[in-house]
């Protein structure tokens, strides 16, 4: 195996991606959640508000529901 296939012994496609974004250089801080972040692209911006809109419903619907069960 080489190195970027064994991530700690394992191989697995999610240890790949997280040595992948550990070695890529951003000039900024970088996250999933920010719609002008730097790994995302213009006509991305659309979908990441969805996304982030679906992220935060998805939380308010189970607080709801954690309150309602007590």
């Amino acid at each position: 195996m080489t190195e970027m296939n064994n991530c700690y012994g394992v191989d697995v496609p999610s240890c790949r991606f997280v040595q992948y974004l550990a070695v890529r250089p951003y000039p900024r801080f970088a996250s999933h959640y920010h719609p002008h972040g730097p790994s995302y692209y213009d006509r991305e911006r659309l979908q990441i508000y969805i996304s982030d809109a679906g992220v935060i419903s998805t939380t308010y619907v189970l607080y709801c529901i954690a309150l309602a069960q007590g």
